[in-house]
């Protein structure tokens, strides 16, 4: 590693010291606002990155001469890497949560310095099935080709993806979406309180309405049993060598 990378390498410490929790760094003094945040970031994973060659190449180059200090000499490399784990975690913690909230404020910032970039990628929504439960309603609405059997019965995920919608603030009367009334919220006495959007006047209380937050719905019936949840974008960062 060269003069500058050393120099680098000296507040690191410092930096992650001064952190006010330096395990999970979800609350920190330390916080990139800007480019010049970002590129300071990048210039001490650079620091990082070479001095961890330096310290396999210092191995390598004892290793050879001596193969029974082998294991030792290892032990110290593996030991010296270690101890730069937590300084990587930090800067690229720091690193995504800036461009994270860039994004935020504009969905085409992208971040990229002479030093390192960042990059994300869209990931899928998780669904998550309570089987039994799914399985018991697409049944009960006679909805067959969305349940596979073999040996034992099993919903046909990738074909019910396809065939169904996602609807939030949603309400169903019997399992069917009622689209002309509005959920509007619980009372002092914990009973639901629903509206006709047509009418605006207040649905009876007798009238079993459901309110969902989310709905996985298959023409217009409820299927219960599933979650959706939505993935945060999967960030990339590159140290430029």
């Amino acid at each position: 590693m060269n003069k500058l990378q050393e120099l680098e390498l000296e507040d690191i410490e410092e930096i992650i010291q001064n952190a006010e929790d330096t395990e999970k760094f979800t609350d920190y003094k330390y916080k990139i606002l800007d480019l010049d945040g970002a590129v300071r970031a990048f210039k001490k994973l650079n620091a990082i990155e070479a001095k961890i060659k330096d310290i396999e190449r210092i191995a390598q180059e004892e290793i050879e001469p001596y193969e029974s200090m082998i294991a030792k000499i290892n032990e110290w490399k593996d030991e010296e890497i270690k101890s730069f784990d937590r300084s990587i975690n930090f800067f690229n913690f720091s690193l995504e949560q800036y461009y994270r909230e860039q994004r935020e404020l504009d969905p085409k910032f992208k971040l990229s310095t002479p030093y390192g970039k960042v990059s994300s990628r869209k990931q899928q929504d998780k669904w998550t099935y309570e089987d039994e439960k799914v399985i018991e309603s697409l049944k009960d609405m006679g909805i067959s080709h969305l349940i596979r059997t073999k040996e034992v019965v099993e919903v046909e995920k990738a074909e019910l993806k396809k065939s169904v919608e996602i609807l939030k603030d949603v309400v169903s009367l019997d399992g069917s979406i009622v689209n002309n009334v509005k959920f509007i919220g619980v009372d002092e006495f914990q009973n639901s309180n629903f509206v006709n959007v047509e009418t605006g006047e207040l649905e009876g209380r007798w009238i079993e309405y459901v309110h969902h937050k989310q709905a996985i719905v298959y023409k217009g019936q409820v299927i219960e049993g599933i979650t959706v949840t939505e993935q945060p974008d999967s960030i990339s960062i590159k140290v430029v060598e």
